[in-house]
C-alpha cells in the first residue's frame, strides 16, 4: 500500500489515484480533504484543511499530518480528557507515525487501568415478550399486544449486567481502532486482548455526537478518562462499508474542535471554577445581538459569576476570513461586547496566526484583547501562558459594570 504525508492546510499537487481510491476519498472527505483535478491534467491536487489523522483506500494511506509536533497534539487531547491526570497518559509521543497509532497505548492504558477490578456493571432496564414470566408481567402491553393471551408474556424487569453504556462505549472504540489498518503489532495486540475482557457487552454503533449521558460519580469516576477518550476515538473513525469487507476508514481529528476544547478546559481549570460557570460553548446561556433574538451569537468562552456573565471570548485555530471583510474576527467579537454589554472581549490564536494586542475602539467603549498561544512550546511553558491569561481574564471580570443576569 502507498503512503502519503500531507501536512495541514498544505497541498499535494499531481497525486495518481486509481478509480477505486479516488471514490473513496470523494465519497468519504467532502469537508476534510479538497480534491481538483490537476490544471495540467496529470492526477489530482489534493488540499488539506484543519483536519489531521489518517485515511484509508484501497491503495493509498493518506496522512494528514498537524503542523504543531505531534507530542504537542497528544497533549492537548490528554489534557482535555484529564487535566488532574494527563502526564500519566502514555501516549506514544515519539515514534509513531500518526495520530492514531500514537493515541493508542494511551488509550489502552486507561482502559486497563479503568477496568483493572473488573467490568463496571449497573442495572440495564428491559422490556420483553418472552415465553416465561421474569420480574414483572406488564399487564397493559400484554391486553394491548395479545389481547390478554399468555404466552408470550410481556414482562419489564431489570438485571445487574456489564452491558451498560460505560463498557458499550468502550468496546465500541476498541473494535473501531481495531478495524484501522494498524502497523504496530503491539496495537494489534493490546486491542484484541482488551476485547475478549469485553465479551459479555453488546457491540453497539454511535453515531458521532450521539453518545449516552454519562453520569461519573464516586463509584465510577476512574472510568471517566476512558469513556471521554472512546469518544474522541469514535468521533474521529468512520468506515465505509460494501459488501461486508472494508474498502477505506478514517481516523480524523478537527485541530479546531481540539484547540477550543483545550483551551475552554485550561482556562477553566485555571481560573479554579467548574463546568456549569465556564461552560463548553453549547452550554452557555444563549446570547443575542439584537432584542427580538433574531440574531444569535455564540461564544466559545462564557465566564458566569454570581449569575452573570462577566467574560466571553473566542478561540480562533486559524484565522477567520471572509470575502470582503479583513477582521472578520474583530468583528464578531465586537458583536460580542455589544450583546454583552461588557467592556472587555479576548481572542486566543495559536501564535502562528496572530501577535499579542489590544484594539481599543473609543466610540462604543469596547476592548478586544487578542492573546495568542505557543504550540510548539513544553506543555508546562503553555500551560503557564494559560495561567498568566486567566490573571487577565479574572482581573478584567472584576472591572465590568453591573450587568443583567445571564439566564
Amino acid at each position: 500500500m502507498r503512503t502519503l504525508t500531507l501536512p495541514e492546510y498544505k497541498q499535494l499537487q499531481h497525486v495518481h489515484l486509481t478509480s477505486a481510491d479516488l471514490a473513496a476519498l470523494v465519497h468519504r472527505t467532502p469537508k476534510q480533504l479538497a480534491i481538483a483535478p490537476a490544471m495540467d491534467g496529470s492526477g489530482y491536487d489534493l488540499t488539506a484543511n484543519s483536519w489531521v489523522g489518517t485515511l484509508t483506500t484501497p491503495n493509498l494511506a493518506l496522512i494528514l499530518a498537524p503542523k504543531i509536533p505531534l507530542p504537542r497534539l497528544l497533549f492537548l487531547l490528554s489534557y482535555t480528557l484529564d487535566p488532574a491526570r494527563w502526564r500519566d497518559m502514555p501516549f506514544n509521543y515519539e515514534s509513531a507515525p500518526d495520530v492514531v497509532e500514537a493515541i493508542i497505548p494511551g488509550f489502552v492504558h486507561q482502559v486497563r487501568r479503568a477496568i483493572r477490578t473488573g467490568l463496571l456493571q449497573g442495572y440495564r432496564h428491559f422490556d420483553e415478550s418472552l415465553t416465561v414470566v421474569r420480574g414483572r408481567v406488564d399487564f397493559p402491553r400484554q391486553i394491548r399486544r395479545h389481547l390478554g393471551r399468555m404466552p408470550p408474556v410481556e414482562v419489564t424487569y431489570d438485571e445487574f449486567s456489564e452491558d451498560i453504556p460505560e463498557n458499550q462505549l468502550l468496546k465500541a472504540a476498541i473494535t473501531a481502532l481495531g478495524r484501522l489498518e494498524l502497523r504496530s503489532r503491539t496495537s494489534r495486540t493490546s486491542l484484541r486482548t482488551l476485547q475478549s475482557a469485553f465479551g459479555r457487552v453488546s457491540l453497539r454503533s454511535f453515531a458521532p455526537g450521539q453518545f449516552p449521558a454519562i453520569q461519573f460519580n464516586r463509584l465510577t469516576e476512574h472510568y471517566r478518562p476512558a469513556v471521554q477518550l472512546a469518544r474522541l476515538i469514535l468521533e474521529a473513525t468512520s468506515f465505509d462499508l460494501r459488501h461486508g469487507t472494508t474498502r477505506s476508514s478514517a481516523f480524523l481529528v478537527n485541530m479546531n474542535t481540539v484547540f477550543e476544547r483545550f483551551v475552554t478546559v485550561a482556562l477553566r481549570e485555571a481560573l479554579g471554577t467548574d463546568d456549569r460557570s465556564f461552560p463548553p460553548q453549547q452550554r452557555a446561556p444563549k446570547l443575542h445581538l439584537d432584542t427580538d433574538d433574531n440574531v444569535h451569537l455564540r461564544p466559545d468562552l462564557t465566564w458566569i459569576h454570581r449569575g452573570q456573565r462577566r467574560f466571553v471570548g473566542d478561540v480562533k485555530y486559524k484565522r477567520l476570513t471572509s470575502a470582503g471583510y479583513l477582521h472578520a474576527d474583530l468583528y464578531q467579537a465586537l458583536a460580542y461586547a455589544v450583546a454583552t454589554g461588557l467592556t472587555d472581549v479576548t481572542l486566543v490564536y495559536p501564535v502562528s496566526e496572530a501577535h499579542d494586542t489590544t484594539h481599543t475602539i473609543d466610540a462604543v467603549g469596547k476592548r478586544i484583547h487578542v492573546r495568542t498561544l505557543d504550540l510548539q512550546q513544553d506543555p508546562e511553558q503553555i500551560l503557564s501562558r494559560i495561567a498568566r491569561l486567566a490573571t487577565e481574564i479574572r482581573q478584567q471580570a472584576l472591572t465590568q459594570p453591573n450587568l443583567p443576569s445571564a439566564a
